[in-house]
């Protein structure tokens, strides 16, 4: 299973609420929460960590490898980016 890194270009912050990548917000609690807050903060997740991920996790990560903000790392050259672990979060309201 691959890790996750940050694309040098992604930036990626965090509130007690939110997770906020490149200008998109998106509520995360618990685990999840946890794990991503250790992306933003390292920018790189090592791939036993990235076995944490609840399932709507999984889908929302998905989307942002697709968009290329977060990039499958792995352990081996053998590994591809459809390895990737897929995850989901909730959208965040915008606020004003």
């Amino acid at each position: 299973q691959a890790g996750l890194e940050l694309d040098r270009r992604s930036r990626m912050l965090y509130d007690d609420h939110a997770v906020f990548l490149n200008g998109e917000a998106y509520v995360v609690k618990g685990r999840d929460a946890t794990l991503l807050r250790r992306l933003a903060d390292h920018r790189r997740l090592e791939p036993s960590a990235c076995r944490g991920f609840g399932t709507q996790a999984r889908h929302t990560i998905g989307e942002w490898v697709a968009a290329g903000w977060v990039i499958p790392s792995s352990a081996s050259a053998d590994q591809t980016a459809s390895s990737a672990t897929a995850t989901a979060l909730v959208p965040a309201e915008r606020r004003r």
